[in-house]
């Protein structure tokens, strides 16, 4: 071999070595970064990180432990590297899809109701700025969550859509995917703990670069439901709750282990089902209800909007103490005859308004001011 062709032959050996060493350091630059991890005081079902280059949001699995419905890795622009592990998105998010009212207190609560570009059909919102916003053609409705219409969706060109997370497949969630549309699953309402379900307005925050003014608002709100907690602690009456509404002939009621029975225990009621194990939402037939509840002292939740409503659905329930007593609520203060219901949109990230409402029904002796935010005495 000649010297000419040996020296070509070193020279691109050292080529190559020196591409690949440029290879592996941008490699470690884009994906190996110092990562810090958030403190969240109480969501278990996300997390938020952070490296110099991007924003890394995680979605736990609620229903099996250790994994992951998804990863999201939020830039600044289309030029930052991020893992292959997950979906890149761009932020701050311009168009945001909302697969549920449920959000809307989020963004309303940060300001951010002018960026839903696409939400459920209007039957199933409260909020008037959401509803003025789709008459004037600013947001457009999709129709019904369950089954999406994605035409409309695809023509808004979506940064982001955001859809509720059940533990089986859902169909339309799958059917945008598969379309390759930036799809997160939102999981909030399987937070044990009510204020870990309000700490998820910080992950709505790091889509907008608004993660101070989010914990900010959460400070906020954790202060004033632990003030409230206190202050409900002070009696020693613990009047006994029937909460929950029928569907279909079956009463559903939270689960022992579930946030709403964990607030009726911080706003100092007792309820059967405090011990029960269940997560989620339990069914009982009525002659369980009429058996079990009937000297309970308050019926929260009720579906009526009138004592006579209600007992022309079931004539049974006038065996019920609460209904004899006029100790019955519903959830619905601020509704549209259609079905919004401002119950649905600000409890998820406002548990303190509920919890005041709790007390008022209560323990009516330690708020003598101030109105009802949700729930409303059936007459």
């Amino acid at each position: 071999m000649n010297l000419t062709k040996t020296l070509h032959i070193l020279f691109c050996g050292l080529v190559c070595v020196l591409l690949t060493a440029c290879h592996l350091q941008k490699e470690s630059s884009a994906y190996n970064d110092e990562i810090h991890i958030d403190t969240l005081r109480y969501a278990r079902h996300f997390e938020i990180a952070h490296t110099d280059n991007y924003k890394r949001i995680t979605i736990f699995d609620p229903w099996h432990e250790g994994q992951t419905l998804g990863r999201y890795y939020l830039v600044h622009d289309s030029l930052t590297e991020t893992p292959d592990d997950g979906l890149r998105i761009r932020i701050p998010l311009q168009r945001l899809v909302i697969g549920s009212a449920s959000y809307i207190g989020y963004l309303e609560a940060l300001g951010l109701l002018d960026k839903i570009a696409a939400c459920p059909d209007t039957v199933q919102i409260y909020s008037p700025t959401v509803i003025s916003q789709v008459r004037e053609g600013k947001t457009l409705p999709f129709g019904d969550p369950y089954a999406v219409n994605t035409e409309t969706i695809l023509r808004m060109r979506p940064d982001l859509i955001m859809m509720i997370g059940y533990a089986g497949t859902d169909q339309s969630t799958e059917r945008l995917r598969s379309l390759r549309q930036p799809v997160i699953t939102n999981v909030e309402w399987t937070e044990p703990c009510i204020l870990g379900r309000a700490e998820w307005i910080k992950m709505f925050g790091a889509f907008y670069d608004l993660e101070s003014e989010a914990d900010s608002i959460f400070l906020g709100i954790e202060a004033n439901y632990n003030r409230l907690k206190v202050l409900a602690q002070t009696t020693n009456d613990k009047p006994s709750i029937l909460p929950g509404a029928p569907f279909r002939g079956t009463l559903y009621m939270p689960g022992g282990q579930g946030f709403m029975t964990k607030m009726f225990r911080d706003a100092n009621g007792s309820y059967l089902h405090s011990d029960n194990s269940e997560r989620e939402s339990i069914g009982l037939d009525l002659e369980t209800v009429v058996r079990n509840f009937v000297n309970a002292d308050i019926w929260i939740g009720a579906d009526a909007t009138s004592m006579h409503q209600l007992l022309s659905t079931e004539s049974r329930y006038a065996l019920l103490k609460p209904v004899k007593t006029g100790q019955v609520y519903n959830n619905s203060r601020h509704a549209t005859p259609t079905g919004g219901n401002l119950y649905w949109e600000a409890t998820p990230v406002h548990p303190d308004w509920l919890l005041e409402d709790l007390i008022r029904v209560l323990h009516p002796d330690l708020l003598t001011s101030g109105e009802y935010h949700f729930l409303q005495q059936l007459k």
